[in-house]
């Protein structure tokens, strides 16, 4: 029952996906769209700046979309309007628009706090006068705080990378070319395979 009740949540996802790929599209090239607007329309400007904001919805959206399409594609396999460059694409533009806000947000230090707590509660709770329960424990400290530093540059490294405007742009380009791909039954996928085969 609730594997069914996922699948349809899947196949709604996937019939709503050229949607999907048409908004995260603009929202990821709203900085061409801006840059053109900014001469003639000051107001529209404004409007696009808060709309840039709420990118990172769009990019959960586009995950959850994506996911969706993983699950619709494992179960139906890949239609003609959807396959893997589909879910490759709308996973890259949801990366674009959730990066792009969430770069300055220092997961890390978060992170790092949390596994600290939690390992030297470990220690507090289990002292004995063996050496090797806090030895590990502070091992393992340093290790949780050395991988969530690491992942905390990562995502800023993406993220900065993603918020460079030529990127954003192109990959917002690319979902806007494959949401009207998806209306006349292709996909980037298809399109290769078709194009090679002549």
């Amino acid at each position: 029952m609730a594997l069914d009740i996922i699948f349809e949540i899947a196949q709604l996802l996937v019939t709503l996906s050229p949607l999907t790929l048409f908004v995260c599209g603009l929202v990821a090239a709203l900085w061409l769209i801006e840059r053109m607007t900014d001469v003639v329309l000051s107001d529209i400007t404004k409007w696009i700046k808060t709309v840039g904001y709420l990118g990172i919805f769009f990019g959960i959206f586009s995950f959850v979309t994506a996911i969706g399409g993983l699950i619709f594609i494992y179960k139906n396999g890949s239609q003609q309007n959807f396959d893997i460059s589909t879910v490759g694409i709308l996973f890259l533009v949801g990366l674009v628009l959730s990066l792009r806000q969430v770069r300055y947000i220092r997961f890390g230090s978060y992170i790092s706090l949390f596994g600290s707590l939690i390992v030297l509660s470990i220690i507090y709770w289990s002292y004995t006068n063996d050496i090797f329960i806090p030895g590990l424990t502070s091992i393992l400290l340093i290790a949780i705080v050395s991988a969530a530093r690491i992942i905390d540059d990562f995502t800023y490294v993406l993220g900065s990378i993603f918020s460079i405007p030529l990127v954003s742009v192109a990959i917002g380009v690319i979902a806007i070319i494959a949401s009207v791909l998806a209306l006349f039954n292709l996909t980037f996928l298809s399109l290769f395979t078709l194009f090679f085969s002549i």
